[in-house]
């Protein structure tokens, strides 16, 4: 955004003003090289008398022209942004406030360009008039636009290769899932054809299978004479525990003698 009074630039525009009075606010639209006045709305926000309107707008005229001495074009909005009709008040729902002297004059119609008392602002003049409001140029809201336009392009493309990503994960997913059934498939049956080998003999237990084969037959005897001598099972495990805590009290005994011995010997 440029400030001051570049006098190379071209395509000036000036920043709005916005400025809040309770019951509503003003927004104030410098005007453009080639225009014979500025912009400025009231918008209500709240319940309003219709009939103080064309007072506050004639107000606000004159504040701003006394600001900005340049020719404005007013009209005022009701809380849906809807302009609020004066007809049967004034006869229009516009005025043109025209400095004049220490005063304004006030024009409650449209009025030709002949009735202004100065012709199409030049850029030179709005830099002089509007020299305290930032502005900007046709070359650097180009850029500006070029930028976001920029941004736009590469936002749409990343969030197309991340939605392209997405889609594919959810297809790679269904393959993926598809494979590992199959491969959960073909292990059944290959395991299927394994145990029917075993059983008809024409594959061997190895050694290893052997042993597990007997340590389970083991406890699946020892799980069934408990079953028939529940009593001799708990006294059987009673006695293992008991032999158990002896042992470890033992090796803990054991252990703090060789400390003790240890602590003896020393000088």
């Amino acid at each position: 955004m440029s400030q001051g009074t570049n006098l190379q630039s071209k395509g000036i525009v000036f920043e709005s003003l916005k400025e809040h009075r309770g019951k509503y606010f003003v927004e104030y639209t410098p005007a453009w090289a080639g225009q014979y006045f500025a912009g400025l709305s009231l918008a209500f926000v709240e319940d309003f008398d219709i009939i103080e309107v064309p007072k506050l707008m004639e107000l606000e005229c004159s504040k701003w022209i006394e600001r900005y001495p340049i020719p404005i074009f007013v009209s005022a909005f009701d809380s849906n942004d809807d302009p609020i009709d004066l007809d049967a008040l004034t006869g229009s729902i516009y005025l043109i406030g025209i400095p004049s002297g220490p005063n304004s004059l006030f024009y409650w119609e449209l009025i030709g360009g002949d009735a202004f008392p100065h012709g199409p602002y030049q850029e030179i003049e709005l830099l002089e008039i509007y020299k305290n409001r930032p502005f900007s140029t046709d070359e650097e809201r180009c850029i500006k636009a070029d930028t976001k336009l920029r941004q736009r392009y590469w936002g749409s493309l990343i969030f197309s290769l991340i939605w392209l990503g997405v889609a594919l994960f959810v297809d790679l997913t269904d393959v993926i899932d598809e494979l590992l059934g199959d491969i959960v498939k073909a292990y059944a049956v290959l395991k299927a054809m394994w145990n029917f080998m075993k059983m008809r003999g024409k594959i061997k237990e190895s050694e290893q299978e052997k042993q597990k084969a007997e340590e389970r037959r083991q406890m699946e005897h020892h799980h069934y004479h408990c079953k028939l001598n529940p009593e001799g099972f708990i006294r059987l495990r009673t006695e293992n525990l008991t032999k158990s805590i002896r042992d470890d009290l033992h090796e803990e005994s054991q252990e703090l003698l060789r400390q003790q011995t240890d602590l003896e010997q020393e000088p």
